[in-house]
């Protein structure tokens, strides 16, 4: 088992990594908001003028809806691996701060 010392360089490091987790989540999902925002003023503007180029639109919104499902879905399995890691090698007498923040 690790010693107390190592203990919070490890919960540390399990932190940051959730932290990272979290801000990539909030910038794909910014990213797809304003793509999706951009393809549809687009569309509006294509509407009437081109049947092939709002296919294109169409098809392109909903490829990188699709793309940024599945990095949500990478990330929200590699957030649920951290925390059983964390579940299974913190001591039951830990007294220090959880990884995760807890919502209550």
């Amino acid at each position: 088992m690790l010693d107390e010392d190592k203990f919070e360089e490890f919960a540390a490091t399990l932190r940051s990594m959730v932290q990272h987790e979290a801000t990539q989540v909030d910038r794909r999902l910014t990213w797809l908001c304003q793509l999706q925002g951009f393809l549809f003023a687009s569309l509006g503007f294509a509407w009437d003028k081109s049947h092939q180029l709002t296919t294109i639109l169409s098809l392109l919104g909903i490829v990188v809806a699709v793309l940024v499902f599945v990095s949500l879905l990478a990330t929200t399995f590699a957030t649920e691996r951290l925390r059983k890691c964390w579940l299974a090698l913190k001591p039951p007498q830990y007294p220090g701060p959880d990884i995760f923040r807890i919502l209550s």
